[in-house]
């Protein structure tokens, strides 16, 4: 009997040591299984990441190969009721828009809103109008627009933004600012602008 009693003892221990070598693996196997599902989430966030850079560079391209203006003559009609700034807006390089949107701000309330079409029933002759489609611009392409002025100071850091569309349907906007100045304000006449 003391060798099936050892046969006994020795199979309850091989199970056992089983037992517990089975329940290590499951283990080791369930730490590898949460392993790879770590790496793959961490995986799916470096593609999202990568997609977000390339955006970023396409945006950034996109933006690099549209169009780009200067803000060229400007000249201070005081004389006017309401006073306003006449600013040639040139396209320097770009594309072909086959519009140009172009509205003005000014941080200091200078700003009154852009001179229109005229029209003989205003106080100025002229409509006042949010904002102006200039039409088709490309490069080398000139603009003049005009913007309304409340006068309230001798000088005034103008803004004028610009939603730029292309004749393939892309879509930009600019924004330029140009500081105007005219002299003392008892001369009525234009002054020349300062940057």
């Amino acid at each position: 009997m003391d060798g099936e009693l050892i046969a006994a003892i020795a199979a309850v221990g091989v199970g056992v040591v089983g037992t517990s070598y089975a329940a290590w693996q499951a283990h080791i196997a369930k730490s590898a299984a949460r392993l790879a599902e770590e790496q793959a989430t961490a995986a799916k966030e470096q593609v999202a990441l990568m997609r977000r850079q390339i955006e970023g560079e396409e945006g950034e391209r996109f933006e690099a190969r549209g169009p780009q203006f200067a803000i060229e003559d400007v000249s201070v009609h005081t004389a006017s009721d309401p006073p306003y700034v006449s600013l040639t807006l040139r396209q320097t390089a770009g594309p072909a828009l086959d519009t140009v949107l172009v509205s003005a701000s000014s941080a200091d309330g200078a700003v009154e809103g852009m001179r229109g079409g005229l029209n003989l029933t205003t106080r100025s002759g002229y409509d006042q109008e949010e904002e102006l489609d200039i039409g088709p611009m490309a490069t080398g392409g000139e603009a003049v627009v005009g913007v309304l002025l409340f006068f309230p100071n001798e000088t005034a850091l103008i803004t004028l933004e610009l939603e730029c569309r292309s004749r393939l349907g892309e879509v930009w906007e600019r924004s330029y600012s140009r500081k105007v100045s005219w002299g003392d304000r008892g001369d009525r006449t234009a002054a020349s602008p300062t940057l």
